[in-house]
């Protein structure tokens, strides 16, 4: 059964949203109606998946995350030097592309540091493993065996319940 807050068959599980703070009466002027969340929609789990750094994550979907993320890197990046190419001596076009520009890259290294902190969770290992990116050489082949190839802890463990739907050691004989 799939619930609207998974990815996938049983990919991302998210924790259950906070309760609203009570401000006994109206909120202050400019003060947030509820916490903040990443939409109640049908994006929701994509959302959780490429920005939110809690949960855990399967091989699958870190893999799908990874390769679509690359994807639209790339597309985006083709976009913005059409668009510098076409807009080439357009000072005010290329101040309209700045944002995009700016944009793309934060896009990208946020999504793959919160896919790969999702993972480090699955194998049951802190998010600050995500660091092994910044060691030459060396850092690339743990973070492939490890993110990539091993599977995650099977049942629950600090992070969360397993992605898989197992519910402890015992299940992972089948």
């Amino acid at each position: 059964m799939t619930s609207s807050s998974e990815f996938g068959r049983r990919g991302v599980v998210m924790a259950p949203a906070a309760p609203a703070p009570t401000y006994g009466g109206t909120p202050p002027r400019g003060a947030a109606s509820g916490p903040v969340s990443l939409g109640n929609g049908a994006f929701q789990p994509l959302l959780q998946l490429l920005f939110s750094f809690n949960g855990r994550i399967r091989r699958r979907d870190y893999w799908l995350a990874h390769i679509s993320v690359t994807v639209a890197m790339l597309l985006g990046l083709w976009f913005e030097i059409s668009m510098q190419g076409a807009l080439k001596g357009n000072v005010a076009g290329l101040l309209l592309m700045l944002p995009f520009s700016l944009a793309l890259p934060v896009f990208g290294i946020w999504s793959g540091f919160a896919v790969q902190v999702k993972r480090w969770h699955d194998r049951d290992k802190s998010g600050w493993w995500v660091l092994i990116n910044f060691v030459p050489i060396i850092g690339f082949f743990w973070l492939l065996i490890e993110c990539g190839i091993l599977d995650g802890t099977p049942g629950p463990n600090r992070f969360g319940p397993s992605p898989k739907g197992v519910s402890g050691p015992a299940a992972v004989a089948t």
